[in-house]
């Protein structure tokens, strides 16, 4: 018995210096971020920090709360939606980022999901979009791999909230958004209201469900573009 609580007593002794072992840690990297940002402003720290890869931005995030704090002033992020995990990235991106100017996304559209996971993926894309609007300027989507399936593509209803991005110098959507209707479609070309200082507009394989994009719809998106007089490149591919 009294080995049993010797050893009982060891182990606890060992939690416990873990426990010291990891405040100290933390106690130490707020010290090394307090010291750097005397040196340095936090914009400057921010923009070397937004070079990370995404997945490694969130682990410095779990750091600590001074090191959270220095993550949530970037203003670019480039988040990759391949494999299951899509929807926590923009999650985290969505309540973490709150100074976006740019974001990019690729989607590996031949990733299998069910019903509930793609409507929950344009959700939270729309809420990314949405917390961004004050400062948003470039947005880039990209499909990696297009292919006519409606079932593995993100909704054109995901892009809704880029119609208040007014901000919006640059806009690049590649690969075949689905519109399943009509009115899918007229809520996509209501995005192009509204941006007098967009530079760059590039739409690439857009592809509706519906036999929508009919000349009405075409000419309802040239007049829009005519009134973007600071636009300066554009690319459009049905």
């Amino acid at each position: 018995m009294k080995r049993i609580r010797n050893q009982i007593g060891s182990a606890d002794a060992a939690r416990s210096s873990k426990r010291v072992t990891r405040s100290e840690t933390r106690r130490v990297e707020q010290a090394n971020l307090q010291r750097i940002t005397s040196i340095l402003p936090l914009e400057f720290i921010a923009e070397t920090l937004s070079y990370l890869e995404f997945d490694d931005m969130a682990r410095y995030g779990r750091v600590s709360k001074a090191w959270m704090s220095a993550l949530s002033h970037i203003g670019s992020i480039h988040v990759d939606l391949d494999g299951k995990n899509g929807k926590q990235k923009l999650k985290f991106a969505t309540l973490r980022f709150g100074f976006l100017t740019s974001i990019s996304i690729d989607h590996q559209c031949d990733v299998e999901r069910t019903r509930d996971e793609r409507i929950d993926l344009t959700s939270h894309l729309d809420q990314l979009i949405s917390s961004s609007l004050p400062h948003l300027k470039y947005f880039r989507f990209n499909e990696k791999l297009s292919v006519r399936n409606d079932g593995k593509k993100v909704g054109s209803r995901a892009f809704r909230a880029l119609k208040d991005a007014t901000q919006l110098e640059g806009l690049i959507i590649r690969g075949g958004l689905v519109f399943g209707r009509d009115e899918d479609l007229k809520n996509f070309i209501d995005i192009f209201r509204c941006k007098p200082k967009l530079k760059a507009l590039a739409l690439f394989n857009l592809f509706s469900s519906s036999n929508a994009w009919e000349k009405a719809d075409f000419q309802l998106f040239c007049k829009l573009v005519r009134k973007m007089h600071s636009l300066k490149r554009i690319f459009v591919r049905k």
